[in-house]
């Protein structure tokens, strides 16, 4: 700044040189707290310097809110109160308790209260927003229903929930298990089925290891044409003898 200026020269002479005002550190004191001792900062660790290190105790400034910030001391704006207050909710009158920087519009109610349901008059326990906001609308009622089904099996459902469209669980657990034991039925005529044709893939074995396997056609039998064929043949042979 001196080589480039002929006011910063004259001005660092003057004031820093001659009066021993220009080096490598620099004091730093807290406005806030004066009293604590200085801190002594050097050029080498100027780039990361942080206000934070000037002060090590509470910021204990007076907020908006009356109360003291709680936070190490600091050069910028405060950060929100987290004090814990009590809360008093203008709709209700419920008591609780937030932090003192929390919006008071954002808070909800959460103290349990009963509420007629305008549906089936049921009473049900819900937390005092959901009354208070209009959400009994969308709550559903647990009572069991009272209401018996066209099957006439009793409603199982909820109160709350329309059954009239729904399906019969019983009427559905009956059909569920009627189709398990139809499919274990006819697994069970599959595998006699296959006993029975391992059975007669032996003896077929067995007779054709004994000699020649001749079958008797009747004429009551399955096909005439073969019956008349062996006949036939038959004839021929004694002919032929």
């Amino acid at each position: 700044m001196s080589h480039g200026s002929q006011d910063w020269r004259k001005l660092i002479d003057e004031c820093f040189r001659k009066q021993n005002l220009l080096g490598e550190t620099i004091f730093l004191t807290c406005p806030r707290h004066p009293n604590e001792p200085r801190i002594e900062l050097h050029q080498k660790d100027a780039h990361t310097f942080s206000t934070t290190a000037v002060c090590k105790r509470p910021c204990n400034s007076e907020l908006a809110c009356l109360h003291y910030c709680k936070a190490l001391c600091h050069g910028r704006a405060h950060p929100p109160c987290k004090e814990i207050v009590r809360f008093t909710f203008k709709r209700c009158q419920h008591s609780t308790t937030k932090i003192c920087s929390v919006a008071d519009d954002s808070m909800r109610c959460d103290e349990m209260v009963w509420l007629t349901l305008e549906g089936c008059g049921h009473s049900i326990n819900c937390k005092c927003w959901e009354e208070t906001e209009n959400k009994s609308s969308v709550l559903v009622c647990k009572y069991p229903c009272s209401k018996t089904l066209a099957c006439g099996h009793p409603c199982t459902l909820p109160c709350g929930m329309e059954c009239i469209s729904k399906v019969c669980q019983k009427c559905d657990d009956i059909k569920k298990i009627l189709e398990m034991k139809e499919k274990e039925l006819q697994r069970k005529k599959l595998e006699e089925k296959m006993k029975t044709i391992d059975i007669e893939i032996q003896n077929l074995g067995k007779e054709n290891a004994d000699g020649p396997f001749f079958k008797e056609l009747l004429p009551e039998g399955e096909t005439a044409a073969e019956y008349c064929m062996v006949s036939q043949t038959s004839s021929s042979l004694q002919i032929l003898k």
